[in-house]
């Protein structure tokens, strides 16, 4: 997961360049400059390259965010052979002072398996109503999914740490 978060950390940030040359060349005023009519078709095409690159981004941010999807389906499978595989019934509903009931372990992965789902249904949303001329919407939003996506990632490793030590000593 680590890795997912790397990977789209520096996938934003690229995404974010493109987007600031995007509004940087979007807003050259050529005809100002009474400049030959050519420069007016370089311009266009500077940006259809750019939308190009950003489309070309895009794709990639989808690739990892489908890498997010595998994460999210792990952690359910995970979930149900835990259930599977449960020793006995009497652990579901007795804690001890060294772990708290194996239910409340149960819906600690559950509850780290809805963050991952949300948080994927959030970056998908988001990246259909994209608008790439705001810079300021990228660099927010690039802060809030890597924040967003380290705290999952710690609180699920934190619970799973707990669970695997509650699964060895049974």
């Amino acid at each position: 997961m680590q890795t997912c978060i790397n990977k789209e950390e520096s996938l934003l940030k690229e995404l974010c360049t493109l987007c600031e040359q995007y509004r940087e060349c979007q807003v050259a005023n050529v005809e100002r400059l009474q400049l030959p009519a050519q420069i007016a078709d370089v311009k266009s095409k500077i940006l259809h390259m750019i939308v190009e690159r950003i489309n070309d981004q895009l794709k990639e941010i989808r690739i990892v965010m489908s890498e997010y999807q595998k994460l999210f389906d792990r952690i359910h499978e995970s979930r149900m052979r835990t259930f599977k595989d449960l020793p006995k019934i009497s652990y579901l509903i007795r804690p001890n002072w060294i772990y708290p009931t194996f239910a409340v372990m149960l819906e600690w992965v559950d509850d780290s398996e809805k963050e991952v789902y949300a948080q994927l249904c959030l970056k998908y949303e988001f990246l259909d109503t994209l608008n790439y001329k705001d810079e300021e919407i990228w660099q927010k939003c690039m802060t809030t999914w890597i924040e967003a996506d380290t705290k999952i990632l710690e609180k699920f490793e934190e619970r799973l740490a707990y669970l695997q030590n509650f699964l060895a000593d049974t």
